[in-house]
């Protein structure tokens, strides 16, 4: 029993630096977000962001580089870092109070960061993953369904109320 204490308190040890680098990650992602995009291209709801998703061609960054909302819109191509950093950008400018997530799974260098909201009426999350949306009960379980068994992610809640379930 001791030896596996010492060797999960090892294990955690060791996985620090990813759960700090992703930490580190949303927080750029955040820094990348302009909410005034919304208003540029007169957004008005979430109908017309998953049309303006399904524009958006998805390539997988070979550089590592996280766009503005400006540079994916002019390029027409980007990965799930600048999918999220448009998504963000457009809830936010929408009044709902969204959340970015990064879902990982130990074994794999690869990660996935996503958008969500939480629906209080609904008792769900709304969960942007690139041009995706769907709904699950928590973020934890979004990040399952995307594939992944960890995810490091802001605690948020919204306070916008009225939503029409029709949009997904």
């Amino acid at each position: 029993m001791l030896e596996t204490l010492a060797f999960l308190a090892m294990l955690y040890k060791a996985l620090q630096p990813i759960e700090k680098s992703l930490k580190s990650k949303i927080k750029e992602l955040k820094s990348k977000t302009d909410p005034s995009i919304a208003e540029k291209l007169n957004i008005e709801s979430i109908t017309q962001l998953k049309d303006l998703l399904n524009q958006i061609q998805y390539i997988p960054d070979l550089f590592d580089r996280v766009q503005t909302p400006e540079e994916l819109l002019e390029s027409k191509k980007g990965d799930c870092e600048d999918f999220t950093v448009l998504t963000y950008s457009i809830l936010k400018y929408l009044g709902y109070n969204p959340g970015i997530a990064i879902a990982f799974n130990y074994d794999d260098p690869e990660a996935h960061a996503f958008t969500y909201f939480y629906c209080p009426n609904c008792n769900e999350y709304y969960i942007f993953s690139n041009k995706d949306i769907f709904t699950a009960k928590s973020v934890e379980e979004a990040a399952n369904i995307l594939g992944y068994s960890n995810v490091i992610y802001e605690k948020v809640h919204n306070s916008k109320l009225e939503l029409n379930k029709e949009v997904i």
